[in-house]
């Protein structure tokens, strides 16, 4: 019986266009026929540690939702809390031509922080200005348009891609079970529970390398930073 994949097309397209991840490790969407509920499909014979569908949509759950949640946003209000005072606020009304523009940035790296902590933008300081960037090419990119028509746009997923993989390799030679805070969950290299959790989950997955993982984890950055925060600076105006 043929068996067939699980994960939505849209989600392997994705991660092939828009965060550069390697055709070898992508391939491994594509043969999971396992589903993303705990008992596997029928008929499905995807080793336990290559349900990768499975596995990714189980760490969102556990550490994305409730009271695990509440350690992200925590991080996130006190890393925003503390960007605050370089931002031109004045007593005055002043008119602000693009109100996103203004919060997104700040609110953006304060949830990198939140999710894997400060490292990240110490390997590279123009990182949220770099995903920021990234933004606009989304369409081109997901029609497949070559590199010699958007070099930017494929110099900026090579760039953030090197720097989340820079910040991987620092946080896997550093990290120590003792640098976890009880009470929050959290360490100083992988940030958040979310994350250092993800990472066990991600090298367990048979062709995933360590180039794979940082791939995959930039779209983490990209989907968590983009979408919530474009909705959370419109109800901040």
């Amino acid at each position: 019986m043929r068996k067939h994949p699980t994960t939505p097309v849209a989600t392997i397209i994705v991660l092939k266009s828009l965060f550069g991840m390697a055709p070898i490790a992508v391939d491994m969407y594509k043969v999971d026929s396992s589903g993303i509920d705990a008992n596997p499909k029928p008929g499905s014979q995807v080793q336990p540690c290559n349900r990768v569908d499975y596995l990714t949509h189980a760490n969102f759950h556990k550490h994305l939702l409730g009271k695990e949640l509440s350690s992200i946003y925590r991080g996130f209000a006190a890393s925003l809390a503390r960007r605050l005072p370089s931002l031109i606020i004045q007593e005055e009304w002043t008119h602000f031509p693009d109100l996103v523009g203004f919060w997104l940035p700040p609110m953006t790296s304060a949830m990198n922080e939140a999710l894997a902590g400060p490292i990240i933008e110490c390997v590279n300081a123009e990182f949220t200005n770099n995903l920021l960037k990234y933004y606009p090419y989304l369409h081109s990119l997901m029609k497949g348009m070559p590199r010699w028509l958007i070099p930017e746009a494929y110099e900026l997923q090579k760039s953030l891609v090197r720097d989340v993989a820079t910040w991987q390799a620092i946080a896997r030679g550093r990290f120590q079970e003792i640098d976890i805070d009880p009470l929050t969950g959290r360490d100083p290299w992988w940030g958040s529970a979310f994350m250092r959790e993800r990472q066990g989950i991600l090298r367990q997955v048979d062709h995933w390398d360590q180039d794979a993982i940082a791939s995959s984890d930039f779209g983490i950055f990209w989907g968590l930073v983009n979408n919530p925060s474009r909705i959370v600076s419109l109800h901040v105006g």
